[in-house]
């Protein structure tokens, strides 16, 4: 084997055992963030969890340059996406064309304020679909929210000090 080829491999395989280091760092990044976020909820008897909060934490966690998972798009884009869903389970009507007309009008309000979060599309459906309470939007959706920014920010910057972080395109 030639030289080249064997400097080619031994690069490849420290680039594998870094990205195995950086994966490994961000599931522990992710289990921290939620099972954090979980704990509080469960301490305050406040339930701090919902699902679009996980997908969040992906894109926040696994792709932290990403324009969506700014903290600006994050903390907007939920906020905006709770607003609309409060407003839709206070209409004295229900169904799947509110549920559907919420959804609408988050993307769109997002979109006008440049807050662009894709998890946040999923708040007013699980608001209209789960029936919950006006106060969600202080709980799981802003507390929640601003917990999981935070955290993961703070990785983030962890991460790139050390050098963890993959390329950045």
């Amino acid at each position: 084997m030639s030289t080249d080829r064997q400097t080619r491999r031994i690069s490849e395989g420290r680039k594998s055992s870094r990205n195995a280091i950086e994966i490994a760092f961000c599931g522990v990044v992710a289990l921290v963030t939620i099972g954090g976020l979980g704990l509080i909820g469960e301490f305050s008897g406040t339930p701090l969890l919902m699902a679009p909060l996980g997908a969040s934490a992906v894109l926040l966690i696994a792709a932290p340059t990403s324009p969506l998972a700014r903290p600006r798009n994050q903390v907007g884009g939920h906020m905006i996406a709770a607003m609309i869903g409060l407003a839709a389970i206070l209409l004295p009507v229900e169904g799947i064309w509110v549920a559907g007309a919420a959804v609408a009008v988050t993307v769109m309000l997002m979109m006008i304020f440049g807050v662009e979060h894709p998890p946040a599309g999923a708040v007013p459906l699980v608001m209209i679909l789960g029936k919950v309470e006006p106060g969600f939007v202080l709980g799981p959706v802003l507390c929640g929210t601003i917990f999981l920014g935070s955290v993961s920010q703070l990785f983030y910057r962890f991460r790139r000090r050390r050098s963890l972080c993959a390329a950045e395109a």
